[in-house]
């Protein structure tokens, strides 16, 4: 998953971490790390030397799991969103629908009491940001805030 800037960033449990070859990363690759209830955030610096920068996010993190029917699924079961509220997903394992697929992409999150908010994932086409419906991939979420 790539976010605005072009720098790609991935969500992993702690085992999933401690098992990638970070000579295979790219420079400002950032990783989040998510075990019982904490994410760290984790940076390939960019001066070459392979080192990284480490921010705990801290407690109150929710993590999940789901995929994509038609190309999208809302998200609006158990999870707390704030006005501050920080979404992160990524594709989980092989696409979904085989070549079709898109690029990922959260919309209308909104905010509610605890459990209540909800937000949308959708996979969108490159070339025209038009829904991709085949796609049924199965991806993981991290709410920060």
């Amino acid at each position: 998953m790539a976010d605005g800037n072009g720098k790609d960033k991935a969500i992993y449990t702690q085992a999933q971490f401690d098992a990638l070859d970070l000579a295979t990363l790219a420079v400002g690759f950032t990783v989040f790390i998510s075990d019982a209830g904490t994410v760290a955030e984790v940076t390939l610096d960019d001066t070459g030397a392979k080192r990284w920068q480490l921010t705990q996010f801290g407690a109150g993190v929710q993590v999940g799991a789901s995929a994509l029917v038609a190309g999208t699924k809302t998200i609006d079961t158990g999870v707390t969103i704030t006005a501050a509220s920080k979404v992160f997903v990524t594709r989980q394992g092989a696409p979904g629908g085989g070549t079709a697929i898109g690029l990922l992409n959260v919309r209308a999150v909104t905010p509610g009491a605890p459990g209540v908010g909800s937000f949308v994932v959708e996979s969108l086409a490159e070339a025209n940001q038009a829904l991709v419906a085949a796609d049924t991939s199965a991806f993981v979420f991290c709410v920060v805030g």
